[in-house]
């Protein structure tokens, strides 16, 4: 093999190892992420973990007097809100181990709300025949 085909693939895989590396780092961090949101009127909180799973409610003296259904609504609507801050977060943390080509192609087949659609990303060869 050319000295010069040597030297590009162990730079190529010195940056396959530095991307994996900071990939799996910011993948670990990203397992330790919660996040906490409150109603607008500050009467509950709740805290969710990296997964948008709920953890914690806290309710303020204001929510004793809710009808049950009220209350259900705020904690519904302040754990999404709170599982939309782990989304933020997570996109923050690894966006940068993320190749431009990479997020590029991944940013192509999310759908309305950010998430990745399995649809886009693996469409139906059968499908795609028959148009």
């Amino acid at each position: 093999m050319r000295p010069e085909w040597r030297e590009h693939i162990a730079e190529l895989t010195e940056q396959f190892a530095q991307a994996r590396s900071g990939l799996l780092d910011a993948q670990r961090r990203a397992t330790e992420l919660t996040a906490t949101a409150r109603d607008a009127d500050g009467r509950l909180s709740v805290t969710v973990d990296h997964q948008g799973r709920l953890t914690a409610v806290e309710l303020e003296s204001g929510a004793a007097g809710l009808p049950a259904a009220e209350l259900g609504a705020l904690i519904v609507a302040a754990s999404r809100a709170a599982a939309a801050k782990i989304d933020a977060q997570r996109a923050e943390l690894l966006t940068p181990a993320v190749p431009d080509e990479v997020r590029d192609r991944l940013d192509a087949v999310r759908d309305e709300h950010g998430r990745l659609d399995l649809a886009r990303m693996f469409p139906d060869p059968y499908q795609e025949r028959r148009r």
